[in-house]
């Protein structure tokens, strides 16, 4: 008996979109040997990520990108403001 495939987990949770962190990174200074570790750890994010992201769409994260021109920012347009009535900012 074995671990569990990432499709029979994704089965067993009735989720379309099952996606195993499997990234590394060198925890070590230059010229020592490699000691990679997991990104993530032993942690685990159970995220609703919507099929077509929109500014009023709820989700865990999304990224809106302005392409038109290359502004200072380096093509990005972020706004912040604080919404008193929500308790919260929105990004």
């Amino acid at each position: 008996m074995g671990y569990p495939t990432e499709q029979q987990l994704a089965g067993l949770f009735n989720v379309d979109n099952f996606i195993v962190a499997k990234s590394l990174y060198d925890t070590t200074q230059q010229g020592v040997a490699h000691s990679l570790n997991y990104i993530w750890g032993k942690n685990v994010i159970l995220a609703y990520v919507p099929r077509a992201p929109g500014p009023m769409v709820v989700s865990l994260g999304t990224t809106f990108r302005w392409v038109y021109g290359v502004p200072q920012n380096g093509g990005m347009l972020v706004k912040r403001y604080r919404v008193e009535e929500r308790s919260g900012d929105m990004v």
